[in-house]
């Protein structure tokens, strides 16, 4: 699989970063992979109540820890499968409670249509409050650690582009089925995407094989193994992730520990000499709602939502 070239430009502490100080002082509550969409039956999160939930886990956090932030890791709303206005209607109420608590918001892949509105020429046009703690991934301090958070799509070279590629196009093929089905969910259980991977595979070949037929250029029979519409749907996938990461904190010597979301697996990964050095925040767009929290000394714990209270998580998973 494609690796993303360390030399890249800088992924932390751009001018388009979020600032520091809006989480110094803190306990950090990290959420990430909501993809809250248009209400429809592309919209996991909707569609299985997380909302509700969500709303139950952040009043529980106001009420516990009155130092608390909350940081949005990415992919809140959808917007690779749902219009922009509707994905703004029907997300108004979430949006005035973030706001309501100075939540900031890093962008992940499915919600950078939003980076261009970090431009302060344009970023009036947003208009609403929550958005004035937006930006992207960003270096802290906390106790004896650099902690570097990002969405993790980053890194991904299925699906880093600001551009609509191919990640996108079978994000947009899965909707197709998930309206046809009047649900994200197969008869089965499983999950639309989760079982597109193979024919989106299958699909990206076509089109590869017709391309290469009209540049009269040679191409493989079938598209790279392992390419999905997000580490989410691939155990594959989500190590080649966090071995990218791995290789930019060896090499770049930036960070210490990186916290992240995009694969959807809440998860620790250790380094050789058996420290952690990655967590992965998980998601809401499934039956299992999960988060982090950093505390000021920089250490960092799993939980999960469930039953109308958290616990720690209690199947972490190392990779």
């Amino acid at each position: 699989m494609e690796t993303i070239n360390v030399e890249m430009e800088d992924i932390f502490n751009k001018k388009t970063s979020v600032k520091q100080e809006w989480l110094e002082g803190r306990n950090i509550y990290v959420f990430s992979d909501f993809h809250s969409g248009d209400g429809t039956a592309r919209d996991n999160f909707k569609y299985l109540g997380n909302e509700t939930n969500l709303m139950q886990c952040l009043k529980y956090i106001k009420k516990e820890d009155e130092n608390s932030a909350i940081l949005i890791l990415g992919d809140f709303l959808e917007f690779w499968q749902s219009p922009f206005g509707s994905v703004f209607k029907n997300n108004i109420s979430l949006m005035d409670e973030f706001a309501d608590t100075e939540a900031v918001y890093i962008l992940g892949n499915h919600d950078n249509d939003l980076l261009d509105f970090l431009d302060p020429k344009i970023s009036p046009l947003l208009g609403h409050k929550f958005f004035d703690r937006m930006g992207e991934a960003v270096l802290i301090n906390r106790g004896d650690k650099r902690i570097a958070l990002a969405h993790g799509h980053e890194v991904d070279p299925f699906n880093s582009s600001a551009v609509p590629g191919k990640g996108r196009v079978l994000a947009i093929i899965a909707g197709m089925f998930e309206d046809k089905i009047g649900s994200p969910f197969l008869p089965n259980g499983k999950s639309v995407e989760s079982s597109l991977l193979k024919v989106g595979e299958w699909l990206l070949s076509i089109g590869m094989q017709l391309y290469a037929k009209f540049k009269n250029i040679s191409t493989p029979e079938q598209a790279e193994s392992g390419q999905g519409l997000t580490a989410s749907k691939s155990n594959d996938l989500t190590q080649k992730n966090i071995e990218s990461w791995e290789k930019i904190k060896n090499e770049k010597k930036e960070f210490d520990v990186l916290v992240c979301g995009h694969t959807h697996r809440p998860g620790i990964a250790k380094n050789s000499e058996n420290i952690c050095w990655y967590y992965n925040s998980g998601s809401w767009a499934s039956n299992r709602n999960t988060y982090l929290k950093i505390d000021l000394k920089g250490e960092i714990t799993i939980h999960e939502w469930k039953d109308g209270g958290t616990i720690l998580f209690d199947e972490t998973i190392t990779y």
